[in-house]
């Protein structure tokens, strides 16, 4: 059952990504808009944009990575191996991400938007294996 769990959240996370990444740069802008109308505290809105963007790319990937150490986990990988698998999973799809951007008008692929979702994957795969250790 957690296997089948983790298969189909993991898959959805990347399904999410895939339509993220698939939005024009207008579309794009315009989602990070709706976010900052919500946030009314930010004065300047170019820079808060551009922080509201790395934040989305860190925290979809950290759900990535949460649900594929899971997934790895649940098919009876060693933790080391489930922490190891997740983020070589996570990087190649943030590569790959990136490069399906770069087919989407108004948007290009960027090496710190790759380094970041790795970062997200990493930090939450990270713990979720000290979790299981202690456990």
């Amino acid at each position: 059952m957690k296997k089948k769990l983790y298969t189909s959240l993991t898959i959805a996370i990347m399904i999410l990504i895939f339509l993220f990444s698939s939005q024009s740069g207008e579309e794009s802008s315009k989602t990070s808009g709706f976010i900052l109308s919500l946030l009314p505290f930010f004065n300047n809105i170019e820079s808060a944009e551009f922080y509201i963007r790395k934040l989305a790319h860190f925290s979809i990937y950290f759900l990535l990575g949460l649900s594929a150490f899971q997934m790895f986990s649940a098919y009876n990988h060693s933790k080391s191996k489930a922490f190891l698998f997740s983020i070589l999973l996570c990087f190649l799809y943030a590569c790959s991400d990136e490069f399906h951007q770069s087919f989407s008008s108004g948007r290009s692929p960027q090496v710190f938007d790759v380094f970041i979702d790795t970062m997200g994957a990493f930090i939450s795969s990270f713990l979720s294996c000290c979790f299981f250790y202690k456990k």
